[in-house]
């Protein structure tokens, strides 16, 4: 070490500029945007902003929500850490990230997994982005009212609620772009298995992959509301014999574009607009 160096030590060394340019930690980077953070479940946000999460969490409760956003313009970055409920079982009937009424949350960066529902929200405005949701019982992410947007998310492995009959990759309304679903399951007798249920007009589903949809009557794509386009789509079951339905449309200007469809035994149903799309 220099003389400079021993006389000054590192905290000398910083003050006096002789570091500038070398990168600072990185989780001091992320953390220095954060209003505040989430270090126990479960917890309310009550103010505006964006919170953070800087260790996996987990928690056993059975019923009410692990996050509770309450509270409009809010973003929550999990970092990449965890929000669990395993711990709670298959009776549970707990919300991982939850919002209602609210507009304009966004959920970033999260792992959720072993609730009902992984996320839920409600309101309007809402995004979805970058998250790992896996192993929640009944729907991976729950959305509903205008202006929503889920992207590059992952959802996987949801099913096996106590006595559900039907399993949801995503239900609700939203844009849904460039999403994987898979490993969607239920094993009632004529249970269905859904990987997008969307009840909202006028969206816009493209680029996504739905796959491994296990029950008697999977269904890829179940379309509710009218003027939805689904452009670009994957979808495959697993099923040795074709079941179910790959794409079903409203009729009520459904378009659906250069979609893939296979191993179901209807690929296409009630398309208004229809272009490109195959069927292996």
């Amino acid at each position: 070490m220099s003389p400079l160096s021993t006389r000054l030590g590192t905290a000398g060394l910083l003050a006096a500029g002789l570091f500038a340019g070398l990168p600072t930690p990185a989780h001091a980077e992320i953390y220095a945007a954060c209003t505040g953070f989430i270090d126990s479940l479960p917890s309310v946000i009550t103010e505006q902003g964006n919170w953070c999460l800087r260790k996996d969490l987990s928690t056993a409760i059975t019923t009410g929500r692990a996050i509770h956003i309450d509270a409009n313009n809010v973003t929550l970055d999990c970092n990449g850490f965890k929000v669990g409920g395993l711990a709670a079982g298959p009776g549970s009937t707990a919300e991982g990230i939850y919002a209602a009424n609210q507009f304009n949350a966004t959920v970033r960066n999260c792992t959720v997994r072993g609730f009902e529902n992984g996320i839920y929200l409600h309101g309007g405005g809402h995004l979805v982005e970058d998250n790992r949701i896996e192993s929640n019982l009944y729907t991976g992410v729950q959305m509903y009212g205008d202006g929503n947007l889920v992207r590059r998310n992952r959802i996987l492995d949801t099913g096996g609620a106590t006595g559900g009959t039907a399993s949801n990759g995503f239900y609700g309304h939203a844009d849904l772009i460039d999403n994987t679903i898979a490993g969607i399951f239920t094993a009632a007798p004529d249970g269905n298995a859904i990987g997008m249920y969307l009840s909202g007009d006028n969206l816009e589903i493209s680029g996504n992959r739905i796959r491994g949809l296990v029950s008697d009557e999977p269904t890829g794509i179940i379309v509710a509301g009218a003027g939805v386009t689904l452009r670009g789509n994957n979808l495959s079951t697993v099923a040795l014999v074709p079941v179910g339905t790959g794409i079903g449309g409203s009729g009520a200007a459904t378009a659906c574009v250069r979609n893939t469809v296979a191993g179901f035994n209807t690929a296409y149903s009630s398309c208004e607009g229809s272009a490109g799309n195959l069927a292996p």
